[in-house]
């Protein structure tokens, strides 16, 4: 694994990496919007977009396997790495940022998003539920 610390490399294919994902959802959202709207050739022009972004995602995130994963900097490389740095990532989601993102809401008088944040926290504690799961029955198996 090379050092990520102050390397230029690791740290733009990590903010290419987020800008292409983010941008993914964007256009499968408004994709979705445009469908909602009647604009089927509009809609099916941005599902064919998201799909390039994807494979732009994948081309950074193919990178990133020499370095770490850029949210967690855990080891990337295999399936049990990559599910323990999936793991670790939702962790910290559940129980530390949804937990100061409700908090805030709250504060700021915008329960119906705290609530929304609620949801979002249980079902990252679902999803770590299942990838532990996962993880152990890859494990036993002992294939990695």
């Amino acid at each position: 694994m090379k050092e990520e610390k102050n390397n230029n490399i690791f740290i733009n294919l990590a903010k290419s990496y987020q800008i292409e994902s983010s941008l993914i959802q964007n256009y499968k959202y408004f994709s979705n919007v445009a469908d909602y709207e009647g604009l089927g050739e509009t809609s099916q022009l941005l599902k064919n977009i998201s799909e390039t972004s994807l494979d732009n995602a994948q081309g950074s995130l193919d990178y990133l396997m020499e370095y770490s994963d850029p949210d967690t900097e855990m080891p990337l490389g295999n399936t049990i790495l990559h599910l323990e740095s999936l793991i670790a990532s939702e962790t910290k989601q559940f129980t530390e940022i949804y937990p100061y993102f409700i908090k805030q809401s709250r504060l700021d008088g915008a329960e119906d998003i705290a609530s929304w944040y609620e949801t979002l926290e249980k079902l990252k504690r679902k999803h770590v539920e299942i990838l532990k799961n996962e993880l152990d029955r890859i494990k036993k198996l002992n294939i990695n």
